[in-house]
């Protein structure tokens, strides 16, 4: 998939789907997933992903976050929720 990612600074870089993956399976991790169902999240939230910006040159990050975020609530609310906490910890770090 051959697109650019906008950062909230307005930085730009390349799709990178290790990244997203990575993020899922730490949020599926901290719900306490087995690695089965982490795999099966991880893989149905990607493709979801990956359907929806098909065709997308650029897109921001804020928009890939929320379509995660919208797949994990409708397949599983636990990932989304330690997403969360994770996003609220990493704006308090100093």
């Amino acid at each position: 998939m051959k697109i650019t990612v906008v950062k909230k600074s307005g930085a730009k870089e390349p799709w990178n789907d290790s990244k997203l993956k990575d993020s899922i399976a730490a949020a599926a991790n901290d719900a306490d997933l087995n690695k089965d169902r982490t795999k099966q999240v991880m893989d149905n939230v990607m493709q979801k992903v990956i359907d929806q910006l098909c065709g997308e040159k650029e897109v921001t990050s804020y928009m890939v976050r929320e379509i995660i975020l919208r797949e994990l609530e409708n397949i599983e609310p636990r990932v989304a929720e330690a997403w969360r906490k994770y996003e609220l910890t990493k704006k308090k770090a100093p």
